[in-house]
């Protein structure tokens, strides 16, 4: 069987869940290729699983591009990236993952109508979307756990903690501009560090090679890292501080590495940190309605609002002193305060048994379900 894969190149998000599948295809003895842009193709090429082929959507070529690379495949697949969906011709069965079902308005789908036609459309059940799910005219929705693929917890556990920068690239964002790493390594340098032998920095390969030029003292290490080297990082790591981002949220939890939030830097992490809220997290998670009373973002405000709302607020925060003064109080007693660690596990664990972790095998199955069905016709 021949699959075509892809994903948006928005963080790291959707092409690791790319990832996870893939190697479940393979395993299952599928052919695989995988065709995009931007990070998503830097990071798939980097990986080594499977064929890449250069292809951006983003362009008109792009779209005639694709028309013919698919037409020698069995099934298309793709993380989150609906003009993947949009242009795929006739004839070819696809699939769609979506991590951030729960967070869409109608909009998106009336941009996308395409994608409630889709032969199967995999939720990943975090927050409110297998609710969601239910109440959309979706054609064949498949409700899964976590998708992620993770090493087993180490049983001698490190003093080192992790400091992690997830969803900064994108397509949609010119790197030059943005500030949030810079700006955060910036406040985490007054951090106290003294109870780690280690501090080590992930982020974006980019934002790594400036990050070291510039200089910290705090941090040990500032890498980045193929997926399955940082998974073996944290795995014998003692705590975790990254951005809010969903997969390594699931990825953390499920290996039981008790995490820390920094700010969001999207809106999309913005909504994360409300959820955990809303879901009885055991502190006060470090959104920017917490260090500014006056940021509020309206429940029927157009995404695209409230992306530039979040923004606003980001870029606030950074030039205000008496906002990072309390953020760096705030994250002193969540980083070093060992009865917020035990309440942060255990809202963890509770979280990831909800949630489930199944969600890599069960696409895989209802995908090489699709051969065995021709084989049986």
């Amino acid at each position: 069987m021949k699959i075509l894969l892809n994903a948006v190149p928005f963080g790291y998000g959707p092409v690791s869940k790319i990832l996870t599948v893939a190697k479940k295809l393979k395993t299952g003895g599928a052919e695989l290729t995988f065709c995009g842009s931007g990070i998503a193709y830097d990071f798939m090429r980097r990986e080594q699983v499977c064929d890449t082929v250069h292809l951006n959507l983003y362009e008109e070529e792009g779209a005639r591009q694709l028309a013919g690379l698919s037409a020698s495949f069995d099934y298309a697949l793709t993380a989150m990236e609906p003009l993947f969906i949009k242009h795929l011709p006739a004839g070819v069965r696809r699939g769609y993952i979506d991590s951030l079902f729960w967070m869409w308005d109608t909009g998106h789908f009336d941009e996308f109508p395409e994608l409630f036609q889709t032969d199967h459309y995999f939720v990943q059940n975090t927050f409110i979307a297998e609710q969601r799910s239910n109440n959309l005219s979706i054609r064949n929705p498949v409700v899964v756990g976590g998708i992620i693929d993770i090493p087993a917890r180490q049983p001698e556990v490190k003093r080192r903690a992790v400091v992690h920068f997830g969803g900064i690239e994108n397509i949609f964002n010119d790197s030059r501009q943005i500030r949030y790493p810079y700006r955060m390594m910036e406040l985490l340098e007054q951090a106290s560090w003294d109870t780690f032998d280690e501090v080590v920095v992930v982020c974006g390969e980019r934002f790594a090679g400036e990050l070291r030029q510039r200089g910290y003292r705090f941090a040990d290490r500032i890498v980045s890292l193929p997926h399955d080297e940082f998974m073996r990082l944290l795995a014998d790591s003692a705590l975790l501080i990254s951005t809010p981002g969903l997969t390594t949220l699931l990825e953390a939890y499920a290996m039981g590495i008790e995490t820390v939030f920094l700010p969001p830097q999207n809106y999309s992490q913005h909504l994360i940190l409300n959820y955990l809220l809303e879901l009885s997290y055991p502190v006060e998670p470090l959104n920017w309605s917490l260090f500014d009373p006056s940021f509020r973002l309206d429940p029927d405000m157009p995404e695209k609002e409230a992306v530039m709302a979040v923004q606003s607020g980001m870029e606030a925060f950074f030039d205000d002193d008496v906002q990072t003064k309390m953020f760096l109080q705030l994250l002193h007693s969540q980083i070093h305060d060992a009865d917020i660690h035990r309440q942060i596990g255990q809202f963890q664990r509770e979280f990831i048994h909800q949630t489930g972790t199944d969600g890599a095998d069960r696409i895989a199955a209802t995908v090489l379900g699709v051969r065995d069905e021709a084989a049986h016709y």
